[in-house]
């Protein structure tokens, strides 16, 4: 990495080097990206399905959630929600513990919602609620 002294609007050779250094960048074959972009899927009946499930954690039957992943590797980031097929039945109150309770540590918390999204997508796939189109996380 180059690190200039001098502000760009100064040095009139820095500013052709930079405009070279962009036009080489732009004709080069980028081969792997660090972070590649995710296939997001998006569905309101699916979400509507996992909802419509009692709690996969503790249980409770009334008011379920579609609780998101909070994983990177499910497509979350700043702002953005997982890919809707990363999604598990929880209850208000385990979905809470999930995003922002102080009880669990990082691990607990991924290991939750595994367990919960395991239990929601064997739950759908056996009463055919498992949408064609919604791509297969297992």
């Amino acid at each position: 990495m180059l690190i200039y002294s001098k502000p760009v609007s100064q040095d009139q050779s820095l500013r052709d080097t930079l405009r070279k250094q962009k036009t080489t960048f732009d004709h080069m074959e980028i081969k792997s990206l660090k972070y590649p972009k995710f296939p997001y899927f998006r569905s309101t009946t699916h979400l509507r399905n996992v909802a419509s499930l009692p709690c996969q954690w503790c249980g409770m039957d009334d008011g379920c959630q579609a609780a998101h992943s909070n994983m990177a590797e499910h497509g979350k980031g700043r702002g953005i929600k997982a890919s809707d097929e990363y999604t598990a039945a929880l209850c208000q109150t385990c979905h809470y513990q999930l995003d922002q309770g102080s009880k669990l540590s990082k691990q607990e918390r991924q290991d939750m919602w595994t367990e919960a999204h395991k239990r929601t997508y064997n739950k759908l796939k056996s009463l055919g609620l498992w949408s064609k189109d919604v791509p297969m996380p297992y």
